[in-house]
């Protein structure tokens, strides 16, 4: 069987999307209606934390949340809940729009798999593991330049624990907008894998080059970030479901925000453990060191191996393609003699 992944192969799991209102006229509706339902609900979410802040008398803590570019700052709330309404909103307008193509908003969690927490728990415990070993080699070979945090006052664990809660709920939010609803709206137009996953796969980086670490070394974050994602786009038709790629997501985030924080380009506040980066530090570029890139490529490799070999503890089960109307097979002729009829 020829791969999906070939430019030139009708992927049968996005033409299986071809349900409900799925033609050109529904996906740009629904890309514009998506696009400005968010922003419209970000504004909203901005207008309820002014209200909350004036119900509480907790102004100045809102008005800190809004000076400052750290997005989770320990004993703020409202850096905490801009992140939390973020997810909440994507959340919202990925189900409108599946409602607007005719479709169950529930249809946003798996295309052809079975969507479930084992799905997201083996997902981010790969990714952890990779991860974690990587910075562990990385804390034998340089010490000095990790700092872990003596500080872990009642306010610093609470603030871990909320942080949890809106990550999930940011990137919840963001894969059902994306891998859930606009993979699914152009992918039953397109039905050619590597086009649309290039497609959406610089849409979403684009999105990200805003964000401070990102601009700290742009060219390799925007060289690691499209492996990434297509990396991200791989698992997510392999499984059928966007619960494995939440879990990627949700671990790469809370590793990157709380647990190791990189500086400089990201806010240590809420660290753990904060790297101090030797190359970016002194003012020079990833990009060209040839060890970053066999670091990326080892990374990614050793992660696909955690999600693909069939003896890994965290491995996720390609999910049977679907059958489509014009591909099911005919029954053979019977080779069996037909019955006698009695005289």
């Amino acid at each position: 069987m020829r791969s999906p992944w070939l430019p030139w192969v009708r992927d049968p799991v996005l033409l299986a999307e071809r349900r409900g209102r799925w033609r050109w006229p529904w996906a740009l509706l629904g890309t514009f209606c998506a696009t400005l339902g968010a922003l419209v609900l970000l504004l909203q979410s901005d207008a309820l934390q002014i209200r909350i802040a004036a119900w509480t008398g907790t102004q100045a803590l809102y008005r800190a949340a809004q000076r400052s570019d750290v997005i989770l700052l320990p004993g703020n709330a409202y850096t905490f809940a801009a992140l939390g309404l973020f997810g909440a909103s994507l959340w919202f307008v990925a189900a409108a729009m599946m409602r607007l193509h005719g479709r169950r908003a529930r249809d946003l969690w798996r295309f052809h798999g079975q969507g479930g927490v084992a799905l997201f728990l083996k997902a981010a415990a790969a990714l952890a593991t990779v991860a974690l070993a990587g910075y562990g080699l990385e804390m034998l070979r340089t010490p000095a330049a990790f700092q872990v945090r003596s500080d872990f006052g009642s306010v610093y664990l609470l603030s871990f624990a909320f942080g949890l809660c809106v990550i999930a709920l940011q990137t919840l939010g963001e894969e059902l907008l994306f891998r859930g609803y606009l993979l699914r709206a152009w992918g039953a137009l397109v039905a050619v894998r590597a086009a649309i996953v290039a497609l959406l796969v610089l849409g979403f980086t684009m999105l990200h080059t805003l964000n401070s670490d990102f601009k700290t070394d742009f060219i390799y974050n925007f060289i690691w970030f499209v492996a990434t994602e297509v990396l991200y786009y791989w698992l997510v038709l392999r499984s059928g479901s966007v619960a494995s790629t939440w879990g990627l997501h949700f671990a790469n985030n809370v590793l990157s925000m709380m647990v190791i924080v990189t500086v400089p380009g990201s806010a240590p506040d809420m660290g753990l453990n904060v790297y101090s980066d030797p190359v970016l530090a002194a003012g020079g570029s990833r990009l060209t060191s040839p060890m970053a890139y066999v670091e990326m490529v080892v990374g990614i490799a050793l992660l696909v191996a955690l999600l693909a070999w069939k003896r890994s503890p965290f491995y996720v089960p390609a999910a049977p393609l679907p059958v489509l109307p014009g591909d099911r097979p005919v029954p053979a002729p019977s080779t069996e003699p037909p019955p006698t009829v009695g005289v």
